[in-house]
């Protein structure tokens, strides 16, 4: 982490991920680049600073490092965004974004969104490739949140999409690949209840 905190270019990096902050058109990013390059560290770090959760002596070390982009975390101060972290792997998208949800859900002891999800009818379950039915998942999540003043919003991060896309390429039958663009959509245009869509892609 110490190497990834030091490196050049961190700065600008953040920069073009913050920019979601207050232009919802950039809340749905793909970063790119060899393997070893920091992707995941970057998206990761960037994540734990707009999570809810964060501390705020983490807050406060990055502002006080990289002042050109201070504003990252201004608006979070006192609070942050719901994240669901997820890691590809050979199956379809809509499988790990669903099992990625319940597993950060579980973690970060917020299980009672998962009860809330059933209460409104929605049974993770009977999902399956229904890319209709995982959004409207995901805008319940963020209205939940932000209408009880826990977060923002909810901050989406995939990583090694690579996998994704090869399963999808192998397995045509089962591939349900139109929801990054529909998710990515979705991002781009929350505003009232923000949902960012953040993958890493070798």
């Amino acid at each position: 982490l110490n190497w990834f905190l030091n490196s050049k270019g961190i700065s600008t990096a953040l920069s073009l991920l913050a920019r979601g902050v207050s232009d919802p058109t950039y809340r749905a990013q793909c970063i790119t680049g060899p393997y070893g390059s920091g992707k995941s560290a970057l998206a990761l770090y960037f994540s734990k600073l707009m999570d809810r959760n964060s501390r705020s002596s983490m807050r406060s070390k990055a502002a006080h490092k990289w002042v050109d982009v201070e504003y990252i975390v201004t608006p979070t101060r006192s609070n942050g965004y719901l994240t669901i972290l997820g890691t590809g792997r050979r199956e379809n998208i809509s499988a790990c974004l669903l099992r990625s949800l319940k597993k950060s859900l579980e973690q970060s002891h917020r299980s009672d969104l998962l009860n809330k999800l059933a209460d409104s009818d929605i049974d993770l379950n009977a999902i399956g490739n229904d890319s209709s039915k995982l959004l409207t998942v995901f805008e319940k999540l963020a209205k939940f949140e932000v209408a009880k003043g826990k977060s923002i919003g909810i901050m989406i991060l995939i990583d090694e999409l690579g996998k994704l896309l090869e399963y999808a390429a192998q397995n045509p039958s089962d591939s349900d690949i139109h929801v990054l663009q529909e998710l990515a959509e979705l991002s781009s245009r929350s505003s009232k209840y923000p949902i960012w869509f953040i993958t890493c892609l070798l």
